[in-house]
């Protein structure tokens, strides 16, 4: 008897005489209700396996994977989609705004977009900045840097209107302000944005130098 045992366990590939199967190799359809082995999903209970090799054909509901539909005769896919190539935006100055031909400040009432280019003017700003605070010490009052004092609230306008009368004046600019942020253009085809005012907290407002934000084609003022 106990070698008709054997004979059995040798031919199911499980146990040795005397010894228990626990230490088999793993079979998944030991374990059809599992939620998942080794990373595959597990065999559902409504499944069938013909073959018994662990394979399934389908389960109740139909098919485990329904594949591509059937294409007319003649039709070709791919699995990437297709993709057009409309081109890059045409727009202009790719290498910042330019300040050639005649000054032109009328105003630019028209649609802009906002895009990323080389700061043209910031220079410029530094410099009318540097220019006000000689000035106007009266402005200003200590913040623990010279070069970016704080402003006196009755004074925040006179300062972004100064800057903008010494770009026009100094340097064939059109400036917009007074506003927390500065624009700047040579005529309307392009303008630049700065921030040359910081307000730390809600009770003072700071110099701030030059920090450009945008290009706007065309100009946005």
């Amino acid at each position: 008897m106990d070698a008709l045992v054997g004979l059995v366990c040798l031919a199911a590939g499980g146990c040795a005489p005397g010894e228990d199967d626990s230490t088999a190799p793993f079979d998944a359809r030991d374990q059809a209700d599992s939620t998942r082995l080794d990373g595959v999903d597990a065999i559902p209970e409504a499944a069938e396996d013909s073959a018994g090799d662990g394979a399934i054909d389908h389960v109740a509901d139909g098919p485990l994977d329904a594949g591509a539909p059937d294409l007319p005769d003649g039709v070709e896919t791919s699995d990437a989609p297709e993709v057009v190539d409309e081109g890059a935006p045409d727009v202009p100055f790719p290498a910042g705004c330019t300040r050639s031909g005649p000054r032109d400040c009328s105003p630019q009432t028209g649609p802009f977009v906002d895009v990323d280019r080389p700061a043209v003017f910031r220079g410029d700003i530094a410099a009318a900045v540097d220019a006000v605070l000689a000035a106007h010490p009266e402005w200003f009052y200590d913040s623990g840097d010279a070069s970016t004092p704080f402003i006196h609230p009755e004074s925040v306008n006179s300062y972004m209107q100064a800057v903008s009368d010494w770009l026009y004046d100094n340097r064939d600019l059109c400036a917009a302000g007074p506003a927390e942020e500065l624009g700047v253009k040579h005529d309307n085809g392009c303008s630049e944005s700065y921030d040359i005012v910081a307000t730390p907290d809600d009770s003072t407002w700071r110099v701030r130098r030059p920090f450009y934000t945008a290009t706007s084609i065309p100009s946005y003022f």
